[in-house]
């Protein structure tokens, strides 16, 4: 075990071509899956009929200028596939060798940078989370398993990150912290899960 594991996360997520809004691209290659049991054929339809929350309403309106009938590695500004896009693929390079240089089977962090914010002051109280700072971005697999509660009453979530297809190891981890821990407590009015 090796606390603090030093690594510049945010190094990383500033390489260049790292996000992209190819979300609606991506949708629309999954809906046309579906056939025509799709329930949609296009994400910005919700926009439209006004399936959608308030909260999502701007990030479903910045992928109104992405076409659908040309793949994102051809758009003007192209946005590659995972397997291609560079960036990416150094950021996973350069952890998967930090964990090595380490010895290291896994990473844990906080899921969350701060308690949750009020329902009512969402906006002005988000401050971040890190789940989306590591997984997303390099492909590794990663969990997200209960630590505990901020404040008494706040869940918090402690994710666990593994090497590439390293599943396994991921999900003994998870398992063994959980029943290590029982940190996991039901909702008010929620019975106990069994």
């Amino acid at each position: 075990m090796i606390d603090p594991f030093e690594f510049d996360v945010a190094a990383e997520l500033g390489r260049e071509g790292m996000f992209c809004r190819r979300f609606r691209y991506d949708m629309w290659v999954y809906l046309q899956s579906l056939g025509p049991t799709a329930p949609i054929t296009d994400v910005l339809e919700v926009l439209e009929d006004g399936r959608y929350s308030d909260y999502a309403q701007a990030s479903l309106r910045r992928n109104e200028g992405a076409p659908l009938d040309v793949h994102p590695s051809g758009w003007d500004e192209p946005c590659p596939d995972y397997a291609e896009n560079e960036g990416r693929q150094a950021y996973l390079a350069s952890l998967v060798e930090a964990m090595d240089s380490e010895r290291l089977d896994a990473i844990l962090y906080p899921s969350w940078l701060c308690v949750p914010a009020h329902i009512d002051r969402g906006d002005e109280e988000y401050c971040g989370d890190n789940s989306q700072r590591v997984a997303p971005a390099t492909g590794m697999p990663a969990i997200t398993v209960p630590m505990g509660y901020a404040r008494g009453t706040l869940p918090a979530g402690l994710q666990i990150l593994a090497r590439p297809y390293d599943e396994g190891v991921l999900f003994r981890l998870a398992y063994g912290y959980e029943q290590a821990t029982r940190h996991r407590r039901p909702p008010d009015g929620f019975p106990e899960i069994r």
